[in-house]
Formats: C-alpha cells, structure tokens, sequence
C-alpha cells in the first residue's frame, strides 16, 4: 500500500514541483551543489582551485569539462552508437529495440516479453523487464513520465547529462549477464579495473545497480580494493587475492584505449550477451566521484589525470521554420565543432538533430490575432532557455520568433551574430533592418547587399 501511494504521489504536480525545486542548486549554483555532495560523502570540501585526488579531480572535470561535445556525445546512451560508429567499433553496440522522444510514443503490445528501458542521459534509470504480464503499461508508462521530467543531472551536479536530448530507449533484455567488466581510463590509457558481480535475486521489474558487488583490481586480476563498502562486506574476495578475468581482457583493454582517447577520464564498460562482446556505456562521472576509494587509489589516480586547460565555448544556433531553419542547418560542422543548442519553431516536422540539444518556441505568424500574445510568450521562453543555458554567442538566420533570443543576448552583453537571408538579393528583411543595428557580426550572402548593409561581412552564400 505505501508503495502504491509513493508511485500515485510521483505523478503529480506537486512531485514535479519538487523536483524543479530540488534541481535549482544544481541548476544554478552548481559549485555550491557540488561542495555539498562532497562535504557530505568525505566530510571535507574538495579543493576546486588546486585538486589533487581522484575524486577532487573529478569535481572540477564535472563544472569545467561539461561543455565538451565529444563527452556530451559518448555519455548519452543514443549518442554513444554515433561515437561507436565514429571510432570504428559499431560491433560492439548494445543491441536498441527502440527509442522515443515522448512517452506517448510507446506502443506497448509492440516491446517484448522481456527488455530493459532506460532514460538515455541519466544513470541509473534503467528498469528490467522480465515478464511483460506482470507490468502494466500504465505503471510502467507513469514511471517513464517521471523519468522524463527528472532534470537528473541537475540533481546529481553532473551537469553533462542535462546537455543532451532526454529519450526513452527499449534494449534487448540479455539473460545471464553474470559480470561486467568497467575499466577507469585516464587520459587513454587503462589504469585500473572494476569488475561488477550481479547479485542473484528477485529479477521482475528490478531497476537500478544496486544488487552488484563491485570489485577493484589491477588487470593481472589482484585486487586491490572494493567500490565501497557493502562491496567489500558481502565480496568473499580478499585484498591482494587473484581472481579469474576472462580470455577477451586484451581485447577489452585495446578497445577501451581507442574509446578513451578523447577524453581526461572514462569508464568503459563492457560485458557479454552469450559469448559476444558488448560495450555496455562509457561513464564520464564513475559514481559522481563520491565512491570510497583508499587513499592509496585516491592519490595514484589523482596524480594521472591531466586536467584540460580550455573550455569549449558555447553557441546558440536560432531561426525560424522552413528556409531559415534549413540555411541554420548548413552550420552543422559548425554547431558540431561547439558546445551548441539549437532554437527554433515547433512545428509538425521533425527538422533538428537528435544529438545538438533543441529548444522549441512557438511559431508567430504577423497575421494571427493573437500576434502580440504569443510574442510575448516567446520573450519569456528566450529567457528562461538563456538563463537555462547562459550561451556565449549566438547565430542566428532569422526571423521574427527567434529576435527576442537576439534581443536578451544584446541586454547580457553576449555577441550576436546575424546572417541574413540567401533570398534577399537586392532587398532587407525587416529582422536584418532591426538586427544590423546592434548585431556584433552581421554577414550577407550577396556581395549587392553592401550597399545596404555598408558595415556586413560578405564571404559568399551558406551553401
């Protein structure tokens, strides 16, 4: 019965509330969120300015390594077949039955008897199904609901997460896991080995990690420590004892090199469906740098990883529906170089990457009575989506719904960069009238738009 009230209790307002309101320190006080984890778990603040430690490192890659495209990317659970496929190791996919964008997606006679759905930036939100007739699906479509709306890694303080595009993704459920297998990779190279039992018991409808003893070892197989605890109580393992690591060790450890070259620290994880090897995630935050690690592989650690001296910048791409959306799209290389966000219309199409993060305004039309009104509405959500992201810059190809983005930026002392439209070839926009007076950069795709715009930039068409 009191689990029945706690799930009823979830799928209100007031729970969604709670969780916005949970998510603000980490939202916009994150250093603060951060400090706080840390006192909480070692019982000191970590030392942000000068970090030493495995763990205090990890707490400055979370607030200064977040904004990394490539981390972004490899840390999400879709992205991460993109980044397979980019390094030339698609075979080790983990085999995705499907993923939506909304819950109101899910075809639930469609999934099968057995499978595991997980939210794709998040960890932890993973729930097994291994007999369909004892979930119902409007059990199971609440908790998918909840998991949408949970700002994670704003609760967490692992910023990283909240950059991608959240998804429900249904995978294959594979039977008799066992093991899996989690090499900490630092600056590409493996250092140490985390091999995690599953704990036999109860399997229907189980979800999260918590039923794994996790045990730390070189890759000789001597172990060396335990996650935490509870690992090291119920392990009959002893420290300095050999355990058995499988034949595919060398072959674990030459992908996991190429995997982790990108990035300070990773985890790579792997495990087998039957005698195929599977790359299960890459774990840009291994249990958000608050395991109880000895002081022995707290310092060895710490001393290995090279912090990275330079933060990507941030870019804002913004335009409007239709053909001003499709030149803003010429600038994929570009936004793909960047941490960047995308800003546009909603409409009935679907037009935007799934991996650039998408933020939807509502679509204003001059003509409509309620014009006025729903441009106002758009000011407010340019707002909240900047204070929400805080860009540095923003690029934008029009027009009407996206100016006040351009407008806040200008008020923030952001730059603002304005391209106007390939189909003016002798006559302005009225946005490119407005934007060409306080835009920072402002490029024209005609070399005869000049002499209207006698301060434009011309370097030829977007295309």
């Amino acid at each position: 019965m009191g689990n029945n009230v706690k799930e009823f209790i979830k799928t209100t307002f007031f729970y969604l509330l709670y969780l916005q309101m949970r998510s603000i320190e980490g939202r916009y006080f994150l250093v603060s969120k951060i400090k706080r984890n840390y006192k909480k778990k070692f019982g000191v603040e970590p030392n942000l300015k000068n970090p030493k430690s495995f763990s205090e490192k990890l707490q400055w890659l979370k607030l200064y390594y977040a904004k990394d495209k490539e981390a972004v990317l490899a840390g999400d659970k879709l992205g991460l077949h993109r980044y397979l496929d980019k390094k030339g190791l698609g075979a080790l996919k983990t085999p995705i039955i499907k993923s939506y964008n909304h819950v109101n997606e899910i075809n639930w006679e469609e999934l099968p008897n057995k499978f595991v759905a997980k939210k794709s930036n998040a960890c932890g939100f993973n729930l097994m199904i291994t007999d369909k007739s004892q979930m119902s699906e409007k059990v199971f479509k609440r908790k998918m609901n909840i998991w949408m709306k949970t700002p994670y890694g704003y609760l967490s303080g692992e910023p990283h997460y909240e950059k991608m595009q959240p998804k429900i993704v249904v995978e294959r459920f594979v039977e008799h896991i066992g093991e899996d297998y989690k090499i900490f990779c630092i600056n590409g190279k493996p250092e140490m080995l985390q091999v995690s039992y599953w704990v036999k018991g109860d399997e229907k409808n189980k979800a999260g990690h918590d039923d794994v003893i996790a045990v730390l070892t070189d890759f000789s197989g001597k172990v060396i420590g335990f996650k935490n605890e509870e690992s090291r109580k119920k392990s009959s393992f002893l420290l300095g004892e050999i355990i058995d690591l499988p034949d595919e060790m060398e072959e674990m450890l030459k992908y996991a090199k190429v995997l982790s070259e990108d990035f300070p620290l990773v985890r790579v994880d792997f495990y087998f469906d039957g005698n195929k090897l599977v790359l299960g995630e890459l774990t840009l935050t291994p249990s958000n740098g608050l395991s109880a690690y000895t002081k022995e592989i707290q310092e060895k650690l710490g001393k290995k990883i090279r912090l990275p001296k330079k933060k990507l910048k941030k870019l804002c791409f913004a335009a409007s529906s239709g053909g001003h959306f499709y030149q803003l799209m010429m600038l994929k290389p570009l936004m793909e170089k960047y941490d960047s966000i995308i800003v546009t219309e909603k409409t009935d199409y679907k037009s935007a990457p799934d991996h650039i993060k998408t933020y939807y305004l509502r679509q204003i039309n001059r003509r409509e009575k309620c014009y006025l009104i729903w441009m106002l509405a758009n000011v407010f959500a340019s707002l909240r989506i900047l204070w929400k992201e805080k860009p540095d810059a923003i690029v934008c190809t029009g027009v009407l719904a996206v100016l006040p983005l351009c407008l806040w930026m200008k008020l923030f002392g952001k730059k603002v960069i304005f391209i106007e439209s390939i189909a003016c070839t002798k006559k302005p926009t009225q946005s490119g009238k407005l934007l060409y007076k306080f835009a920072d950069y402002f490029y024209v795709q005609w070399q005869d738009m000049i002499k209207i715009y006698p301060k434009a930039i011309y370097l030829g068409g977007i295309y």
